[in-house]
């Protein structure tokens, strides 16, 4: 899907979700962002991983 395509006005297509579909964008990155940061805390627990992300530079 293309940002040009998308009225980012609209309402967010889901009735328990009061906002626009722009707001949606930002409510769905944040939302996965806890749920990345524990399958990455998971899987580097397990020495599955590691993940080398900027953020995580000097920390170790």
């Amino acid at each position: 899907m293309q940002l040009k395509a998308v009225d980012l006005v609209a309402d967010s297509g889901f009735y328990w979700l009061p906002f626009n579909k722009l707001e949606l964008k930002f409510y769905n990155i944040r939302h996965i962002q806890p749920h990345t940061g524990e399958l990455c805390e998971r899987f580097g627990a397990l020495g599955e991983i590691s993940v080398d992300w900027v953020a995580m530079k000097g920390w170790n």
